[in-house]
């Protein structure tokens, strides 16, 4: 199980508009989306699809920082 701690470490790494692009990509709303990474709820097809988000938005400033 993920705890609170590392829900709130995913949410600082996302980036902005993270709730809709989720939710787009996981066909909930955008308010359950906020509160599975909240701990609020819980939902796995959420926490995964925030962790590819945050690791696709790792990957783009890498790269930007790469270019520079």
């Amino acid at each position: 199980m993920i705890t609170k701690d590392e829900l709130q470490k995913l949410r600082d790494e996302l980036p902005y508009g993270w709730t809709s692009i989720i939710a787009k990509k996981t066909g909930f709303t955008r308010a359950f989306v906020s509160q599975v990474l909240r701990n609020k709820s819980f939902n796995a097809k959420v926490i995964n699809e925030a962790i590819k988000l945050r690791d696709e938005t790792r990957e783009e400033l890498n790269n930007i920082k790469n270019n520079l």
